[in-house]
């Protein structure tokens, strides 16, 4: 169930300043809306026995707005996009205490910083660009998060603007006979 689609920058004093209109922020605020749609999803599909088992996860996505035409793309970001098309890179389950610290990693690991940053900069190398989709979920001491990356074609870099989407997705119980 799509909630929001928004726009923000990848400029750097954009985000430094944490301008309205950078990724920062936005991601700050669609993903704080998300965690709330979410919850108000739980409470209305659930009696007093649903669990953190029964809340939509979230799914929200990054990716570059514009991307330089196939053919001044490097073969290596041809190949790449290919693989991680049919099976994405993976990034392990991260829990995270709140939306902020969450955000904090997210800057550091597409920006190759940490271990995960580190990884995705080996796999995803060359001037090919990634796009993430981070799969979150209720977690014990706040928000348990999956994150997959699509390595593909290079951004053109003239253009510093990203999409950003977030999406619920419903859990669905098995019933066992």
């Amino acid at each position: 169930m799509p909630l929001q689609t928004e726009q923000g920058s990848a400029g750097v004093m954009y985000n430094f300043a944490e301008h309205p209109t950078s990724i920062r922020a936005v991601a700050k605020k669609l993903l704080g809306a998300a965690v709330d749609a979410a919850a108000a999803a739980r409470k209305a599909n659930c009696r007093a026995s649903c669990g953190p088992e029964q809340t939509p996860h979230i799914v929200f996505r990054v990716a570059p707005v514009a991307l330089l035409p196939k053919a001044e793309q490097e073969l290596l970001c041809v190949r790449l996009a290919n693989e991680t098309g049919k099976r994405p890179l993976k990034y392990g389950l991260h829990e995270f205490s709140s939306i902020e610290k969450f955000d904090a990693w997210i800057m550091q690991f597409s920006q190759g910083l940490g271990a995960d940053g580190k990884l995705l900069y080996r796999q995803c190398g060359g001037n090919c660009d990634p796009s993430y989709t981070f799969i979150i979920a209720p977690g014990e001491s706040g928000l348990k998060v999956n994150t997959e990356v699509y390595c593909g074609f290079t951004r053109d870099r003239k253009n510093e603007m990203f999409n950003l989407s977030t999406a619920l997705r419903p859990q669905c119980r098995s019933i066992v006979r």
